[in-house]
């Protein structure tokens, strides 16, 4: 039994990732937000292309990890549905 089918089987597992993504996702751009209105962190000063930089790669690697788990979801309750 490989690594794929063995999580396919075991449906708690694939509801915990699920949720994982998805709150993941939602750090990740709470992350992204913070990080756009701060510009310095303690003692160290960004500039503003990093700062943009930043900002937008966590935004966008959050709603990845969003759509992801949206996925991983509607996979698991297409799959309950089934006969």
């Amino acid at each position: 039994m490989d690594y794929e089918e063995r999580n396919m089987r075991n449906k708690g597992y694939g509801r915990f990732r699920a949720l994982l993504h998805l709150s993941m996702g939602t750090f990740y751009i709470l992350i992204g937000i913070v990080v756009f209105n701060m510009r310095s962190f303690g003692q160290i000063q960004l500039s503003t292309p990093v700062v943009y930089a930043l900002s937008i790669f966590c935004v966008l690697y959050g709603a990845f990890r969003i759509w992801r788990g949206w996925t991983d979801t509607r996979i698991m309750n297409n799959e309950r549905k089934r006969p």
